[in-house]
């Protein structure tokens, strides 16, 4: 528990230090230091508060299993990595998360060996994404060239874990074959992204909207929707994510690849915000009990931050499609309110649990 809290810390930090920056790279005049750090907005909020905290539950899970530390390089190594970025040495930062990925994709690659599944593997391949895209930014690659990478492992992570936990509901064998089709199809993508960024854009996009209606029809969120508490607020959370994916897919795959401007913007932060932390609102009462050992009190009150989330969205994808900078911005710091709030109430959470323990 000793190593695992200053990690869980370290992932929460580097998530309020990325949403910091990134309405500073938005236009909102607030101080950094050093001035370039606002690039490093993206790296930071994927490698850095992501990549700590799903290597952090990864290695939790392992060690479970078979008793072993080893994987906890990988979280620590990515909460180094933040810390030698916010210091100005982007090069060391790319290879200290590469180093991370790599553990984290060792890690993977046994968890699939012992438990051999679809689940498993789709896992495995997000983690391999993950490496695949840290070292070609270690290479010299610039951050927008590699979200394809990285969108893959946020993506097949996540599928994979929705999958594990879906396995009661006996998926027919043919569209278990659908699902492992699409995942393929998500990495054929990514190198044909570097040859031809039209098809592999439009490949990509494809893909992922054929992976969120996969997700949407045969998750047990759909099941659960109507249940009451914890249960119906989580399957909420999914299925929203899910339409983001969507949202993501019809993006990548109509308006191709893009570098910076309007239609980056709605393209990463459909998936990376909408379907990304709608994902992480749903799961965080699941997984941070399973990290710090106390348990979570579901209160209606974590509606409300995940409703801000959805709105602050739609506003900042109507900026971008209006060209209206100042939607764009509020939309911005509506979602890191969302975002601040909804962590705020799973940490009081987290003390009253420890208050009545």
């Amino acid at each position: 528990m000793r190593r695992r809290l200053p990690l869980l810390a370290a992932s929460l930090l580097s998530l309020l230090i990325g949403l910091w920056v990134g309405l500073v790279r938005m236009g909102w005049a607030l101080p950094v230091a050093p001035p370039s750090l606002p690039l490093a907005h993206g790296p930071i909020m994927v490698s850095g508060f992501l990549g700590t905290l799903i290597a952090l539950e990864r290695a939790v899970a392992l060690n479970a299993l078979r008793r072993q530390s080893w994987p906890y390089a990988a979280p620590a190594l990515s909460a180094l990595g933040v810390i030698v970025l916010i210091a100005g040495f982007q090069t060391a930062a790319a290879w200290l998360f590469s180093l991370a990925a790599l553990v984290f994709a060792a890690a993977s690659l046994l968890i699939w060996r012992m438990q051999p599944g679809l689940h498993t593997g789709s896992m495995a391949a997000g983690a391999v994404a993950w490496l695949s895209g840290n070292a070609l930014w270690a290479g010299g690659r610039a951050p927008a060239d590699i979200v394809p990478w990285w969108m893959a492992y946020v993506v097949l992570t996540i599928a994979g874990e929705r999958l594990d936990l879906g396995r009661i509901l006996r998926i027919p064998e043919g569209w278990k074959w659908a699902f492992g089709a699409v995942v393929i199809v998500i990495l054929a993508a990514l190198p044909l992204a570097d040859a031809q960024p039209q098809a592999g854009a439009l490949l990509l996009g494809v893909s992922l909207l054929v992976l969120a209606g996969w997700l949407f029809a045969h998750d047990i969120a759909r099941r659960n929707i109507r249940q009451p508490g914890l249960t119906g607020y989580i399957a909420r959370c999914m299925l929203m994510a899910y339409g983001w994916l969507a949202v993501a897919g019809l993006l990548r795959a109509g308006l191709g690849p893009a570098a910076a401007g309007f239609v980056y913007d709605s393209q990463v932060h459909a998936l990376f915000l909408g379907f990304t932390f709608s994902m992480v609102f749903g799961h965080a009462p699941i997984i941070l009990p399973a990290i710090t050992g106390r348990s979570i009190v579901y209160a209606p009150g974590l509606n409300v931050p995940l409703i801000l989330l959805q709105a602050s969205l739609v506003l900042r994808l109507a900026g971008d499609f209006a060209a209206r900078s100042v939607w764009r911005q509020w939309g911005g710091i509506l979602g890191a309110l969302a975002i601040v709030g909804f962590f705020g109430l799973m940490a009081l959470s987290l003390l009253r649990s420890a208050d009545t323990g």
